[in-house]
């Protein structure tokens, strides 16, 4: 099996060496790629296809070009006609490893029929129904003789239990007080925070102004999750940078509670971005801060800890997954 895997890592890494760069080229952004020119160039038609905001998928072609320095796609006043020919190159290039790739998770999951034993992942309430409704099934079902203990906490609360070794594996949100000589830690998803409101709100108490940033929030009544989670320190570091005190008026662990609380109320919420792609967002206005918070997503184990090839299995189908996803 360790040669199949080997085999395919290779020819990913041949094809897309000559154009990667950290945090840019990965499955998911190939999957962009080929998607926009799938839908014929239309930028509006892929970013709905691949779930995320058309100005998001302008801005990755637009890095990709400027840090590879190349010119992949030919233009007509500012869109997207064609493929240069280093882009119909790239274009062949990136099926190729996108179709590899999908063959190493086929061979993957046809190995781990032969995995037993049991592993402990810990996932924080936020985002095991975001991102986790579709891996953890998936695992459990393919391996039938192991035994998957899933807890579920905030990620602040999942620090303690990694560190106890109460958990294998923690899914946790950035920043972490772990220590890297102690700890693998690796970025599974990359997103930000945002502010959500009633149109009601927005309208009375914002007058339509979109350009709101962390300062403007003094004073003004906000719902949010409790000191389990990693975002209630994250916000109260915020808060405390900016010198404001806004009134907290209730915590709660549910994500989906805080952001219906908003509708039907003049209170605001902090929540991470990927959460509409899940709700129901009728009646409710997203802000991108001007601070641009970050939210991410990253996968924990100890260093300490003997890796077993249960373990080294069950982690490479977790970075796998998520190399492969758009949220």
């Amino acid at each position: 099996m360790e040669t199949i895997i080997n085999k395919y890592r290779f020819i990913i890494y041949t094809i897309t060496k000559s154009y990667r760069k950290e945090g840019i080229m990965n499955i998911s952004s190939l999957v962009y790629f080929v998607e926009i020119v799938n839908c014929d160039f239309n930028l509006t038609k892929a970013a709905q296809k691949s779930h995320i905001s058309q100005p998001a998928l302008s801005s990755y072609i637009k890095t990709i070009e400027k840090d590879e320095g190349v010119v992949l796609f030919h233009r007509q006043k500012g869109r997207l006609v064609g493929l240069t020919s280093v882009g119909e190159r790239f274009f062949e290039n990136a099926k190729v490893v996108i179709s590899s790739h999908e063959q190493l998770m086929a061979d993957l999951r046809n190995e781990s029929k032969k995995y037993k034993g049991e592993v402990t992942i810990g996932i924080p309430q936020l985002i095991s129904g975001i991102v986790f409704s579709e891996l953890i099934p998936k695992l459990i079902e393919e391996n039938p003789d192991v035994k998957f203990n899933i807890i579920e906490t905030g990620a602040y609360e999942l620090q303690r239990k990694l560190f106890v070794k109460d958990v294998d594996f923690g899914i946790l949100l950035t920043p972490t007080t772990l220590d890297p000589n102690m700890a693998d830690i690796e970025v599974l998803l990359r997103d930000q925070l945002c502010l959500y409101m009633g149109e009601k709100t927005f309208r009375d108490k914002f007058h339509g102004n979109r350009y709101i940033g962390i300062k403007d929030l003094h004073r003004e009544s906000l719902v949010t999750f409790d000191s389990t989670f990693m975002i209630n320190h994250q916000l109260d570091t915020l808060f405390k940078k900016e010198r404001i005190s806004p009134k907290i008026k209730y915590y709660s662990a549910s994500w989906d509670f805080l952001l219906n609380s908003t509708r039907y109320s003049s209170y605001l919420t902090i929540l991470p971005r990927p959460i509409t792609h899940f709700a129901n967002m009728n009646g409710l206005v997203e802000i991108q801060l001007v601070e641009r918070p970050k939210w991410e997503v990253v996968l924990a184990s100890l260093k300490s800890d003997k890796t077993s090839h249960l373990k080294t299995y069950i982690k490479n189908s977790i970075l796998d997954y998520f190399s492969n996803q758009r949220f």
